[in-house]
């Protein structure tokens, strides 16, 4: 009976520490937050999304290092409140707005026209669904364009508990 009672203890701590752990990905998505989208058909995912008020601006960046090349989306809304924001940048089409998406398939580029690795939305949305205790939650989609007018799709944007300092 004693041996049949250790037994089940041991078991019973056993479960309670697999059950308690949480993958290092669950815990870094708690603390760091998490930033996802698809880019043409090929899913991103940022590494450590960072955030900040600055000039009453909510800006949301995250960064992805593959290789060398540094690949990065930079999210833009003219307030820290909740709400959709939408991104147009036509003014054939207004209104023109001050929220802006920015995709850099190679922040680093050295070429002698970098601004062709820097694809800016022309139109879309960001909608930003919480902002409590300095964390923002919400999702994204814009369709962006470089200098060179090449064209990039960006959808199923998520970027979820992402700190930003005021």
């Amino acid at each position: 009976m004693k041996k049949l009672f250790s037994t089940l203890i041991i078991g019973m701590i056993i479960l309670t520490l697999i059950i308690s752990c949480k993958k290092k990905k669950d815990i870094q998505e708690e603390i760091i937050g998490s930033m996802k989208a698809t880019i043409d058909s090929t899913a991103w995912e940022a590494q450590e999304p960072v955030g900040k008020i600055q000039d009453g601006f909510l800006v949301i960046s995250g960064l992805r290092l593959i290789g060398g090349v540094k690949q990065s989306i930079v999210l833009s809304v003219n307030s820290a409140a909740t709400g959709t924001y939408n991104l147009n940048k036509d003014p054939l089409h207004p209104p023109v707005t001050t929220n802006t998406a920015i995709y850099s398939p190679n922040a680093d580029s050295t070429t002698n026209n970098p601004v062709k690795y820097t694809y800016t939305a022309y139109s879309g949305s960001i909608v930003v669904s919480s902002t409590a205790s300095n964390r923002a939650s919400g999702t994204f989609e814009f369709k962006c364009a470089n200098s060179s007018a090449d064209t990039i799709h960006v959808t199923s944007g998520v970027f979820n508990n992402i700190y930003y300092l005021n």
